[in-house]
């Protein structure tokens, strides 16, 4: 099976990169989409995004360096306690529509949107059911209510009713422990597993089969690098984790690439171990890569592509279960697109290049948060732009490419050169 996914893999998984400064395509299908980006021009009390998050009421909120910003679809108003930290990395919209904020140095704040007031928790050394630091790096709440918090030094669940916190710290003699204090982020997968991924102690499961105690403890399934298994996490710096639409699990880490578990493997290997797919990005390789190996955010387009944000680019990747399996026929079968786009003030690049968070709404809205401000794609409003229809190729592998005077260039394996209009959308060969 291995084999015959990493000759798949070299053909068949492209990727849409957003950060270059041009665009391409690969495949049948050339892509052009467009975005609307936001700045403090527009409105934003700061260029620095780090979440996106959306009320019942579908509101759009953005968690910013200079506080949490409110947009109705015309207007940005700026929500902030401005008694406290103002730097948000982090929020979640809670099942009773309370608005939870992690502040860089300030602890846990909690909004109403209706009474409009905040509350703060924060670390009391005296009181060991207070939270266990005050430097928030994720927030998500479970499917009984519990919010987890990641912070600089443990993580904590909270119980809103009795407002109380249990922390989970490293213990270097516990292998059932955290193997890390930093926790970068969180996930509740639709089995109800909850996924941790830390700072330089790797992915971490939690067994919720394991029976609380009155102490909070709670037992964690590890899943790190480890340079004697090739199929392993491909790095111990996890700084994202999203489900899809078909219940896989991607981990995005730093510097070292994006990964898919293998879900089959999870049950079936050891008690830590399971198999991992990664995606890197490689220098003068001749097929198209991740753009970065930093992948700081991922997230999922109205039709299943994966969107894999870095800090040099936003990517997009297609991946069909189906295709990890047997043998792939490439002239019946054709390979996923790719794209690039820059970062210029245009409709065709993202706000910047570094990539903070990536949140579709209830209406299939892709937000991309960057440290330059907001950038959104419409699906409905611009759709994905296809080419090359009707252009006859003896081989679907596009091998390379340029733009000249509003034409494609295109080398394509077995066909030869091809030129192709974006005005009259046809091709020559």
């Amino acid at each position: 099976m291995r084999n015959k996914f990493t000759s798949w893999l070299k053909w068949s998984c492209t990727l849409i990169l957003l950060y270059a400064n041009y665009y391409t395509g690969i495949s049948q299908t050339l892509t052009r989409p467009q975005f609307e980006s936001y700045t403090i021009e527009e409105g934003l009390p700061s260029n620095q995004i780090y979440e996106t998050i959306q009320d019942q009421q579908g509101i759009i909120w953005f968690a910013t360096s200079n506080g949490l910003c409110q947009f109705d679809g015309q207007e940005f108003r700026v929500v902030s306690d401005s008694a406290h930290d103002t730097h948000i990395k982090c929020a979640l919209v809670d099942r009773n529509g309370l608005i939870w904020l992690g502040t860089q140095q300030n602890g846990l704040q909690r909004f109403d949107p209706i009474s409009k007031v905040f509350s703060t928790y924060v670390h009391n050394e005296k009181d060991s059911t207070s939270i266990s630091n005050d430097q928030i790096l994720s927030l998500i709440e479970d499917q009984y209510g519990t919010i987890w918090i990641g912070t600089e030094f443990g993580l904590n669940r909270f119980d809103p009713e009795k407002e109380v916190f249990r922390s989970y710290l490293p213990q270097p003699e516990n292998p059932n422990a955290l193997a890390a204090k930093a926790v970068l982020s969180l996930m509740e997968d639709s089995k109800g597993r909850i996924w941790v991924g830390t700072w330089e102690g790797g992915l971490h499961l939690l067994d919720r089969n394991y029976p609380f105690s009155e102490k909070g403890a709670v037992r964690f399934r590890r899943f790190y690098q480890d340079s004697k298994n090739p199929y392993c996490l491909s790095g111990n710096k996890v700084w994202s984790l999203f489900e899809d639409s078909q219940g896989r699990v991607w981990v995005g880490t730093f510097n070292d690439g994006l990964n898919l578990l293998d879900g089959s493997t999870l049950e079936k290997k050891g008690e830590n171990q399971a198999e991992f797919f990664t995606f890197q990005h490689i220098r003068n390789s001749p097929f198209r890569t991740l753009s970065d190996n930093k992948v700081t955010a991922i997230g999922e387009g109205i039709d299943g592509e994966i969107w894999a944000g870095t800090i040099h680019g936003l990517n997009l990747v297609r991946v069909d279960s189906s295709d990890l399996e047997g043998d792939i026929d490439f002239t019946k079968k054709s390979p996923a697109f790719f794209g690039v786009f820059g970062t210029e003030r245009s409709p065709f690049h993202i706000a910047h290049d570094n990539v903070e968070h990536i949140f579709r709404d209830k209406d299939d809205i892709v937000w991309i948060a960057t440290a330059g401000g907001i950038s959104k794609y419409d699906p409905a409003q611009y759709p994905f732009e296809s080419h090359l229809q009707g252009t006859k190729f003896r081989n679907n592998n596009i091998r390379s490419f340029t733009e000249i005077d509003e034409n494609f260039w295109i080398g394509a394996e077995g066909t030869g050169l091809i030129s192709y209009d974006l005005k009259q959308k046809k091709g020559t060969i």
